[in-house]
């Protein structure tokens, strides 16, 4: 399920079968009622700034 704020982000992703390689940044979560692990996507781009602190963006 994507929401609707994060739906054009989520379409970018190239699904072609190209070959290029392409990152994601996300977590693998739980959810304890359900007892069902998903990744929960939370970008494409990462940077760090100089402390080491990583932003992760669309």
């Amino acid at each position: 399920m994507v929401a609707k704020p994060d739906l054009a982000a989520f379409k970018s992703i190239p699904t072609d079968s190209s070959g290029a390689e392409i990152t994601l940044y996300g977590r693998v979560e739980y959810d304890g009622p359900s007892k069902f692990r998903f990744l929960r996507l939370v970008g494409r781009n990462a940077t760090t700034d100089s402390v080491g602190n990583a932003s992760v963006t669309w």
